[in-house]
C-alpha cells in the first residue's frame, strides 16, 4: 500500500518543469521583497510560520507517532502550563497542549479523508465515545449561552473531554504494528521521565522543584506527614501519574508474556520495578489498590497459559517476597527504628484494611458530604445534569469552606469546589446527568468485551500481553476512579485516549492480517 504522499497522482501534480520553477521563483522572490516594503512585520510573521509550520507539518504527516507522544508528554507537564498561552477573543485560551492537540487532530483527520477510512474507528468503542464527546459540548454550550456560566469554567471542564480525542489520533495514525511499538516505546521514555522526577525530588525536599513545571497546580507535592507522606519523604502526584500506571503494568506483564530475549526480558523487568518504585512514593493508595487488582487479573488469567513460567517466578520470587514483608512488617510489630520507611509504608498501605479508622479524617468527612451533595444534585436534574463549568451546590460552612477553608479568599477559589466532585462517576452524572454515564458505560463495556476478544484471538505474544495488561490496567483504573476524577481530568483523558486507541489499532491491524472483514475502516 502506498503512503498517501507518494501516491502517483500527488506526485505528478507536484511535478513542475525547470522553466514553471524558475517562473515561480522569480514572481515569489518579488512579491517577498514587496512585502518586506510594505508591511515588514506581517511579512516576518508568515515567514517564520512557514519556515517552521511547513516542515513541521511535513514531519507530523510522515511519522504522525512523534506528534501523538508530544500531545502525551505536554499532559505530563515537563513544560510549564503557562510557556505559551494564547488568549482567545472569547474568552478563556489554549495552551500548548491544547495547540498540539489541535495540530495532530487536523493531521490525523486528514490522512483519514485522503485513505477514505472510517471516521469513528472501532465503533465499539469510537461510537459511545464521539456521542459522549458530542453531549459535553452540548453541554458546554448549553451552560454557556442558557445558564451563563463563564466560559472559563466551562472551557476548563469541557477540557477533559476534548483530550479523549487522543482515541482517534491513535487509531487514525497507527496502521502497522511497527508504529504501535514505537509509540509505546515512546510511552515508556515519558513515564520513566516522570518516575525519575518523583524519585530524584526526594533528595531535594518539597521546596526546591528540580523542574520549573512543579510549581503549576497539575503537579501535587507535599512534604507533611498530614499529606499522607511518610516522615522524612515527599509525596509526590504528578500529571503523569495515570501513565506511569499503566506503563507499569505493561512492562510488569511483558516480563512473562513477550517471548523476547533475555536482553529485553531483563529489560522490562528493569523498568517495572523503577516505575513501581516511582508509584510508591505518590503514597496513593487508590492506585495501589488499582495496581494490586490490575496484577491479580493478571495473574488469573495467565495462570492457566503459563503454568511453568509462573511457577518458576513463584520458586525464585517467593523468598524474596516473603524476606522483604518481613522486613516490613517487623517495624510495625517492633517498632523498629533503622527502617521506618518501610514499616511507615506498609502501616499506610495497610490503612486500606481500616476503614473505620480511615474514614475520621477530615479528607475522608469532606468526600461524604459531597458524595450526598452529588447525590442530591442529580436527582434534581437526572437527564442531562447541571451543565459544564456550574455549581452543583452553594457554599458550606463544614470545614470552614465559606471563608476559604478549601481556597483562596477570592470568590473564584472560595467557589471552587462548589463545581468539583472527586469521584469520578457522580462528577461526570453532577455534569452531563444519566444520559453521559449511560454513554460512559457503553464505552467502558464496549473496550473491555472487544478488547477481550483480541486478547483471545491474537497469535502474536507482544500483542496479547500489552492487551491484556491495558485491559486489566483498565479495571483497575474503574476502582481509582471513584475516589479520583480522572474520566474528567485532561492528564488522566489524554492516556486512557491513548491506551484504548493503542488496543483498537491493534484490532484493526490484526483483522487486516487475517483477512477478516475490517469493520473500522
Amino acid at each position: 500500500m502506498h503512503h498517501p504522499l507518494t501516491q502517483p497522482a500527488i506526485k505528478k501534480a507536484l511535478f513542475l518543469s525547470p522553466s514553471v520553477q524558475l517562473v515561480l521563483g522569480f514572481f515569489g522572490l518579488c512579491g517577498l521583497g514587496i512585502g518586506l516594503y510594505l508591511v515588514p512585520e506581517l511579512t516576518v510573521a508568515l515567514l517564520v510560520v512557514v519556515g517552521i509550520g511547513v516542515p513541521l507539518f511535513w514531519l507530523l504527516w510522515v511519522y504522525p507517532v512523534i506528534g501523538l507522544l508530544a500531545v502525551i508528554a505536554l499532559t505530563s507537564s515537563f513544560l510549564p502550563l503557562e510557556l505559551i498561552n494564547l488568549r482567545l477573543p472569547i474568552g478563556g485560551g489554549l495552551k500548548l497542549r491544547d495547540i498540539a492537540l489541535i495540530g495532530m487532530s487536523g493531521i490525523a483527520l486528514l490522512q483519514v479523508l485522503i485513505r477514505k477510512r472510517a471516521l469513528i474507528p472501532w465503533p465499539p468503542v469510537g461510537l459511545p465515545l464521539t456521542l459522549l464527546v458530542t453531549v459535553a459540548t452540548l453541554s458546554g454550550v448549553y451552560a454557556l449561552r442558557v445558564l451563563g456560566v463563564p466560559i472559563n469554567r466551562a472551557f476548563n471542564e469541557l477540557r477533559g473531554y476534548i483530550y479523549y480525542l487522543t482515541f482517534f489520533i491513535t487509531c487514525w495514525t497507527l496502521i502497522r504494528k511497527e508504529q504501535v511499538w514505537l509509540t509505546l516505546l515512546g510511552l515508556i521514555i515519558i513515564a520513566d521521565l516522570t518516575a525519575a522526577i518523583i524519585i530524584i525530588q526526594q533528595f531535594f525536599g518539597a521546596g526546591t522543584p528540580i523542574i520549573e513545571a512543579m510549581t503549576d497546580v497539575n503537579w501535587q507535592v507535599w512534604s507533611d506527614e498530614a499529606s499522607g507522606a511518610v516522615s522524612g519523604t515527599i509525596r509526590i502526584i504528578p500529571p503523569g501519574h495515570v501513565l506511569v500506571y499503566f506503563i507499569a503494568l505493561i512492562t510488569s506483564c511483558l516480563v512473562i508474556m513477550s517471548n523476547q530475549t533475555l536482553k529485553w526480558r531483563l529489560f522490562y523487568v528493569g523498568q517495572s520495578l523503577f516505575l513501581n518504585l516511582a508509584l510508591i512514593f505518590t503514597f496513593t493508595r487508590s492506585q495501589w489498590l488499582a495496581s494490586a487488582m490490575a496484577m491479580s487479573l493478571i495473574f488469573l488469567v495467565l495462570i492457566p497459559i503459563y503454568k511453568k513460567q509462573l511457577l518458576r517466578l513463584v520458586v525464585y520470587g517467593l523468598p524474596l517476597l516473603l524476606f522483604f514483608s518481613a522486613i516490613t512488617w517487623l517495624p510495625i510489630q517492633r517498632n523498629l527504628s533503622n527502617v521506618p520507611l518501610l514499616g511507615q509504608l506498609a502501616e499506610r498501605a495497610m490503612s486500606i484494611a481500616t476503614p473505620n479508622e480511615t474514614l475520621e479524617t477530615a479528607s475522608l468527612k469532606w468526600r461524604v458530604f459531597e458524595t450526598k451533595k452529588a447525590l442530591q444534585s442529580i436527582q434534581a436534574n437526572p437527564l442531562f445534569g447541571v451543565g459544564l463549568g456550574n455549581s452543583y451546590r452553594p457554599l458550606t460552612l463544614l470545614q470552614n469552606e465559606a471563608n476559604g477553608g478549601w481556597g483562596g479568599v477570592d470568590l473564584e477559589d472560595k467557589t471552587r469546589f462548589t463545581r468539583y466532585v472527586h469521584n469520578s462517576y457522580l462528577f461526570l452524572t453532577v455534569k452531563l446527568g444519566l444520559s453521559g454515564l449511560g454513554l460512559l458505560v457503553w464505552m467502558c463495556l464496549g473496550f473491555l468485551i472487544s478488547g477481550w476478544h483480541l486478547f483471545r484471538g491474537s497469535p502474536d505474544a507482544l500483542t496479547r500481553g500489552v492487551t491484556l495488561s491495558i485491559l486489566a490496567g483498565f479495571v483497575g483504573l474503574l476502582q481509582w476512579s471513584v475516589f479520583h476524577s480522572h474520566i474528567m481530568r485532561v492528564e488522566s483523558t489524554a492516556v486512557i485516549g491513548v491506551m484504548m486507541g493503542l488496543i483498537g489499532a491493534l484490532n484493526v491491524i490484526e483483522q487486516r492480517l487475517k483477512g477478516e472483514p475490517n469493520h473500522a475502516g
